[in-house]
């Protein structure tokens, strides 16, 4: 299992809490508003290979947990001015867009727009992650198993090869054990795959507690499926016609 694997899972929750909402004045997109603006940080967009966007690519992908149900969908919708512009929209923020300009180098986002499909959208402030010292008491310690294998997930009509992993794994922080179970299956063939880095080398190389079964062959890949202790989060769909929705603000 590759570090990628982890990052994966960033970024699947760092693109639902992005659109999460709060920590603003209240204001929002041109044209009214009735949700709050967003807190945007610059490290959001890390977790993705930026410079591997193409425009035009988009992705859409579905979490389930119980009765909940919400779409979020990703899209590269322009490469200029140095930044590639990524738009991210989420069904429970019904017409709501966030656009972001990442830059390819560093993969931090350096601009901001939040507003209504349609609509002339508001520039938010980038913010940089807050950051702290360690918490006080023992390092954490894993113990588990991980099982790679290939496997085939149709999206739309289309099957994907993928990287299955199966992981069962048990955490110790201070005295008491966490157990966490999930299987994911990811491919380097659907767009805003993870950024790769070549330094990292196998994720739980370095842990004999965790005993690997099988071999993970992909360089940066992107999530198709992945289930966990009843949730499941699914590519339903992509394709590479999107086009930029929000209207940037006129320069006055």
């Amino acid at each position: 299992m590759r570090k990628i694997a982890l990052g994966l899972c960033l970024v699947v929750v760092a693109g639902c809490g992005l659109l999460g909402g709060g920590g603003g004045d209240g204001g929002g997109g041109g044209g009214g508003s009735s949700q709050p603006d967003p807190v945007v940080y610059a490290e959001t967009t890390v977790s993705w290979d930026i410079a591997a966007l193409k425009e035009g690519e988009w992705v859409e992908t579905e979490t389930k947990s119980g009765a909940y149900s919400a779409k979020t969908k990703n899209a590269c919708v322009a490469i200029k001015d140095g930044l590639t512009w990524v738009e991210q929209s989420d069904s429970s923020k019904s017409g709501w867009v966030m656009l972001l300009g990442v830059d390819k180098g560093d993969r931090k986002t350096k601009k901001a727009y939040w507003g209504k499909t349609g609509e002339e959208a508001k520039e938010i402030k980038v913010q940089n992650m807050p950051t702290g010292g360690a918490p006080a008491g023992e390092t954490p310690k894993s113990r588990g198993t991980v099982k790679i294998s290939k496997d085939t997930v149709t999206v739309s009509g289309t099957a994907i090869e993928c990287d299955k992993s199966e992981s069962d794994i048990t955490t110790t922080i201070q005295g008491k054990d966490y157990r966490g179970q999930s299987t994911s299956w990811m491919s380097d063939k659907v767009p805003f795959r993870s950024w790769y880095d070549e330094k990292s080398g196998d994720y739980y190389k370095n842990n004999p507690d965790i005993k690997v079964e099988g071999k993970w062959t992909l360089k940066g890949a992107a999530m198709v499926k992945m289930t966990s202790e009843g949730s499941t989060v699914q590519l339903v769909g992509m394709g590479t016609d999107a086009k930029m929705t929000v209207k940037l603000p006129v320069a006055k």
